[in-house]
Parts: structure tokens; sequence; C-alpha cells
């Protein structure tokens, strides 16, 4: 089996074939590697050659006038290896195997929940009762540092490499309730489900297997599908989220109001939970289309028999407004950003 390199030094003069010919062949055969171009010529030969290289797709690191000194050599590998881009097929594999991906968690805060005295929590003074939790997937690289899930799920989706990084989720975020039960603290945690899982029809089966060994209720997880995702492939969508409330599992739908959905589908889809995407809320006292929006999808959910929970809240006044439409659950930087679980832990306490 061949080995990508993970750089390329290239001379623009090689006997039988020139490095522009060779920058060719490396863009039409999706080389993710670095590559640096170096030549005899004159500066612009090679400014032009490092531009017709970016042109077709590649990732050029510059290009070095020959001679070269050791030095010269030298920091121009230690350039490639500070700016290795981690996000390749081996590089998701490895992370995986070494354990180089993390949870953190968004708290989830229920409006209006009662004491056991009956007095409602007040947000203003900041008793927030935490509901629930997302998790969130993370990449802390040992040379790249944190990278973040926009960085590499869009990648991992388009080579399917989101079953082992949804397996990893599901382990880690029961191995996650576990460890919260030993303490007495019992939340729920929602995870993401990605299209290309979303059609797993062994999904339910497996998170079930999953959590019955560790003994976690499966009303404590919750299963967050975007609105696009469950309307990518209905019928098998239909499937796997009806057998995951079959099982006793919870199911949002994400992000919603950012796709097309037809309400008769929703309608027909078993979620328990709708999540009001960011763009929406954010724009919550400042534009009312955003308004009536908001006020129609809490309306349509509540009618559906679903909670509501409103994402991106980053201010009091959007508090306030979410509140008195009667919004059953919030999550946003007004109250937390992500956290490791033991500052999660600390939060609600």
């Amino acid at each position: 089996k061949s080995v990508m390199p993970t750089a390329i030094m290239l001379d623009l003069q090689m006997p039988d074939l020139d490095g522009v010919e060779y920058l060719r062949i490396l863009g039409e055969r999706g080389c993710t590697a670095n590559v640096i171009v170096m030549s005899g010529f004159d500066a612009r030969i090679l400014k032009t050659a490092v531009r017709l290289g970016e042109e077709r797709g590649l990732r050029m690191s510059g290009g070095m006038q020959k001679p070269l000194s050791m030095e010269t050599l030298k920091q121009g590998l230690n350039d490639i290896r500070r700016n290795q881009n981690p996000v390749s097929v081996p590089g998701i594999q490895l992370a995986v195997r070494e354990k180089q991906f993390y949870l953190q968690y968004q708290p989830k805060i229920r409006i209006g929940r009662e004491t056991e005295t009956g007095t409602k929590l007040s947000l203003a003074s900041g008793d927030w009762p935490l509901d629930s939790c997302e998790a969130l997937i993370r990449w802390r690289h040992p040379t790249g540092g944190l990278i973040m899930p926009d960085s590499f799920i869009p990648f991992a989706e388009a080579n399917e490499l989101m079953v082992p990084l949804t397996e990893f989720v599901m382990h880690a975020m029961v191995d996650q309730l576990v460890a919260w039960g030993e303490e007495g603290f019992k939340p729920s945690i929602g995870f993401n489900v990605s299209p290309k899982t979303m059609t797993d029809l062994q999904l339910p089966d497996r998170l079930a297997e999953l959590c019955d060994a560790a003994g976690i209720a499966h009303n404590r997880v919750i299963a967050e599908i975007t609105e696009t995702a469950a309307m990518t492939d209905v019928q098998r969508s239909m499937d796997t989220l009806t057998r995951l409330r079959l099982k006793g599992f919870r199911v949002a739908v994400d992000d919603f109001g950012t796709g097309y959905s037809s309400l008769v589908q929703l309608h027909r889809m078993p979620f328990t939970e709708l999540k009001i995407d960011k763009s929406i809320i954010m724009e919550l006292g400042m534009e009312e289309d955003a308004l009536t929006i908001t006020r129609s999808i809490i309306d349509l959910a509540h009618n559906l028999g679903m909670e509501v929970c409103a994402e991106g809240v980053e201010t009091q006044a959007c508090v306030d407004i979410l509140r008195d439409l009667e919004c059953d659950i919030l999550q946003g930087y007004y109250f937390h950003k992500p956290v490791e679980a033991p500052e999660l832990r600390k939060i609600s306490k």
C-alpha cells in the first residue's frame, strides 16, 4: 500500500519531467502534501510556479532560490512542519487511535423550572437551572493545537470518517454519564448525528447496547439531527429516528430554520425537541421578522408536542423575549461557553 507524502521539495528543472508538469500531475491526483518549489531561475519564475500550484489546488509552501544553504533548507522544512495540515484521512484516523479527540459540554438551561418550594429560579440573579448539555467534539492536536469541528467535520463527512468519530463521541459521552452518576450528577446529554450516520440503520442498536452495558437510562441521551440531515433520506431517517424513540432515546431536530423541510415531513418525524438555529435567535430584538419566525416556530413545536430549545442566546434582552414566547430551554454564551466535564460539574453546583 502506497503512503502519501506529507511534504514535497520540487525542483523546477529535472531531466525527464519538469516541475511545472509535475505540479499538474500532483493537482490531478488531489495531492494534499505541502509543496516547496526551488529553481536556479529568477524569482519571477518561482513566484509564477507557486501561483500555478495554488491554482491547481495544491498546498504551496513557497519557493526557494538555488543554490540553497543548509540553513535555508532547514527553515523551509521547519515551516512545513509547523504548518502541516492535520486534517487528512491518516491524520483523523491517527487522532482517533491516539485519543486526541475529546468532548466539551455546553449547558442547556430550562426557563421557569420551579424549585421544590414552588419558587421560580431567577435568571437575573444567575441562578440558572441546568437542564442538560450538548456534547461537542474537539481535536487537541499535538502540534497544531486546538482544532474546531468546522475544520475537520466536513472533511470527515466527505471521506467516510464519520462512523469512527460518532463512535468515539458515543463512548466518551456514556463514559462521562457514568462518571457524573457516581458523583450524584445526572444531566441528560445531546450529541450530534451526521447525515452519513443518520442512514446507519444499526445506530439505535449500538447506542442501546452501549448504554445498557454502562447502566445508563436511555432517556438521558438525546440524538440531535439537523433539519437538512433528516430530510436527506427521509425513509431511512424515519426508520432510525423511530427505532431510537422505541428504545427510549430522545431525538431533537437541530438548526431548525436553516433548511427547507416540509412541515408535513416534520410532523411525520418522531422528534421530542426542536432547536431553533442561532442565526434566527441572534436577530431577536433587532429584526421584527426574527421575532415573528421564532414565535411561529415555538407555537408550531408546542402544537406538535415538542419542547423548544433556542440556540445562540447571548443577551438578557434575548432571554426576556424567549421567556415571553414561552420557549422551554435556552443555550448560548449568555449562560456559558462549552466547557470540559469538570467545569460543567462546577457550574451545576
